[in-house]
């Protein structure tokens, strides 16, 4: 059998990259909106490129299996999209208590909310 790109998985991996990149956009605008009337320097907004982002969500799994007539990979899907969503939140909590305690070191002022 002879391997070949899917141009349908193309297609759905490519719409999932917009979604995702404007819920990037989305979430950066709420950032930029929150810190507006803060100093630029202590808003200190990271848009770093190399960050993870979702490119399927649940919906879309369904989508996937339901083009690809594999109805048995919906779950799989389904399952490794929270796995990851759980892995970037967990990514996510991690990187605000660095910047927390980095804050902290900073300003010796600074009281700790644990």
């Amino acid at each position: 059998m002879r391997q070949s790109p899917s141009s349908v998985l193309d297609t759905l991996y490519a719409v999932a990259g917009v979604d995702a990149a404007l819920d990037s956009v989305r979430k950066d605008l709420d950032l930029l909106k929150a810190h507006q009337s803060q100093r630029a320097e202590d808003s200190a907004i990271s848009l770093d490129e190399t960050q993870e982002r979702m490119l399927l969500s649940k919906t879309n799994s369904k989508l996937v299996a339901e083009i690809l007539e594999v109805p048995e990979l919906e779950a799989e899907l389904a399952r490794a999209v929270q796995q990851v969503e759980q892995s970037l939140s967990a990514d996510k909590k991690l990187q605000e208590e660095k910047n927390e305690m980095e804050a902290a070191t900073k300003d010796p002022t600074t009281v700790s909310k644990v």
